[in-house]
């Protein structure tokens, strides 16, 4: 029995309502064999049928901004394990988590994430060594529902699978597109023309795609189930300019990005995968509020080689996470003038910041001026070839408060030094004090 019952659970997959359901079935059948059939048709109509009316209740119950967030969930793969830094911040990047009652956009996600689980309609695969969720999913029949959602209230049009006979409504107010090897084959056929390929065909006569959706634009690749780097996609932005998240971060891509970016302005959301990076490239974004970067080769990036960014970036005030794998700042020329003469020299908003490769004569407290609400922080100090050990960890005073540094709880603080064959770093759950000072560094 204990092993038949086990069958059962497992069957279940963790969704409560199925539980709930099968434990009804069982309960007078003390049979292990009458068990296990159960298990083998829990996948029935009839079963999904009544699963599928409690999570519409479910749904019906939830609060509007939560329907958003859940709803958003049914665009990723099915049994894809959602890694929640990154679903949190595609969420404050589509407005699903304001008008809450904290400021703090990164909490308020967290807390309609937790909204979710509690609910059971969202499902923890894995948590940190803190507690905090690092990835979830959602059940087959809770993405199903969620599809089917999408498509009946027109949330957003969905290009996933790849349907050469699916056309492509004139009315749906947004658009997610999942890239893949058929799609990109048909663009290029097409010339990127995206009125021309055949899953527009549902457009009426003399309207164009950007017409038809001129709201909201969502550009998602999950290269892990599509391979299509060996074509360039970059062309296909220009009908893409008010596209709002684009997640290219497992896809290479050639230094073409750069000039390809600047057709939209509207992004709020980056994440690319590739050799060359240049703040000047993305200054422009002025609404970007996630920045990701990863290098092909990390090692490859020269430390001595200072990366010169652009005044432009003071200029981007709604950046709020910076992640990077190594770069290299530096003021420019004229840059020490324009943050005297700018009124908003900062970035107010930026939360996390890293892995900055500083030099020492560059830590003066302009430089700290500019992040005045930082909470996570991955710094790697630099000196020059000729300074003894011990100059390394001479980290100039700075002669501002920095509150936030001071008392804020930091989930993650790394230091590091340039020149020496080990790294200091610590991971912080409580950080009281933080000793940015002469001969002083943590560790």
């Amino acid at each position: 029995m204990l092993k038949a019952g086990q069958q059962v659970a497992e069957s279940c997959k963790g969704l409560p309502l199925v539980i709930v359901l099968t434990a009804g079935i069982i309960a007078e059948k003390r049979q292990a064999s009458l068990w296990l059939e159960v298990a083998n048709d829990l996948s029935s109509h009839v079963l999904e049928e009544q699963s599928t009316k409690i999570i519409e209740s479910s749904y019906d119950h939830l609060e509007d901004h939560l329907k958003a967030c859940l709803l958003y969930m049914g665009l990723f793969p099915e049994d894809y394990k959602i890694p929640v830094c990154d679903l949190l911040k595609l969420w404050i990047a589509e407005n699903f988590v304001q008008n809450m009652d904290t400021d703090n956009l990164e909490e308020a996600s967290k807390i309609c994430l937790n909204g979710l689980v509690t609910r059971s309609l969202v499902v923890v695969t894995k948590r940190r060594s803190n507690g905090e969720i690092k990835y979830c999913t959602v059940h087959d029949l809770v993405r199903e529902f969620c599809l089917r959602k999408l498509t009946k209230e027109k949330f957003m049009q969905l290009i996933v699978p790849y349907n050469r006979y699916q056309t492509l409504g004139a009315k749906e107010p947004r658009l997610c597109m999942y890239v893949h090897d058929d799609l990109v084959r048909e663009l290029v056929q097409y010339e990127y023309s995206l009125d021309k390929i055949p899953m527009m065909a549902g457009l009426k006569e003399g309207e164009s795609f950007a017409q038809c959706h001129d709201r909201s634009l969502e550009f998602i690749a999950h290269p892990k189930f599509y391979a299509w780097d060996h074509i360039s996609l970059f062309p296909l932005l220009d009908n893409f300019r008010l596209i709002r998240v684009l997640h290219l971060w497992d896809i290479y891509l050639q230094n073409s990005w750069a000039t390809a970016m600047q057709a939209v302005t509207h992004l709020r959301y980056l994440a690319i995968f590739t050799q060359k990076f240049d703040f000047q490239w993305i200054s422009h974004l002025l609404d970007l509020q996630n920045l990701r970067v990863a290098w092909k080769d990390s090692t490859a990036l020269d430390p001595t080689m200072r990366l010169k960014t652009s005044p432009a970036i003071w200029k981007m005030q709604k950046l709020r996470h910076v992640d990077i794998n190594k770069f290299s700042f530096a003021w420019k020329d004229n840059d020490r003038a324009i943050f005297e003469e700018s009124p908003k020299p900062v970035l107010p908003n930026l939360k996390t910041f890293g892995k900055c490769w500083i030099y020492l004569a560059d830590m003066t407290p302009e430089f700290w001026w500019r992040f005045p609400n930082i909470e996570q922080l991955k710094l790697h100090f630099v000196e020059p070839e000729d300074e003894t050990v011990t100059k390394y960890y001479e980290v100039p005073t700075p002669e501002v408060d920095m509150p936030n540094l001071e008392k804020l709880p930091l989930q993650s603080l790394e230091v590091s030094f340039s020149h020496t064959k080990s790294t200091y770093s610590t991971m912080m759950g409580q950080l009281c004090c933080l000793p940015f000072k002469s001969k002083t560094f943590v560790h």
